[in-house]
């Protein structure tokens, strides 16, 4: 049975590999927001999703009311699988160096093509950045 940290963190990593494709901030913000309305959220918020009466809860609408419910009812999101496929793993590795924000890293991907650690590091080196 999925809880609601879980139901949180899959919003959360939507929000953030959103960001790293260049998606604009307020559909990445939904996401972070939704996130943290869950987690403050007291209550059987699994419960409540699963019922459908999500719309008291700030920050969920019905676009992200869906999704969680397809988080509650099946334990995954399509959404968020199809993301991951889109996103390489070396870009979304580059969150973990300080300094390199979402943003900074989905420009460093679409202009220089950069799609891991390693080829940042050499575009760095050679004075590319």
């Amino acid at each position: 049975m999925i809880d609601k940290s879980q139901v949180a963190k899959i919003l959360d990593d939507c929000g953030t590999l959103l960001a790293l494709q260049g998606e604009n901030d307020f559909r990445c913000r939904a996401y972070h927001n939704a996130c943290r309305s869950i987690e403050q959220y007291e209550g059987d918020f699994v419960g409540k999703a699963q019922r459908g009466e999500l719309e008291a809860i700030p920050g969920i609408g019905d676009t992200l009311k869906a999704k969680i419910h397809e988080i509650v009812t099946t334990g995954k999101l399509e959404f968020l699988e199809k993301l991951k496929k889109e996103v390489p793993p070396g870009v979304v590795e580059m969150l973990k160096i300080a300094g390199l924000g979402p943003k900074k890293i989905a420009i460093l991907h679409q202009d220089l093509k950069i799609t891991s650690v390693a080829q940042l590091q050499k575009a760095c080196e050679a004075g590319t950045i």
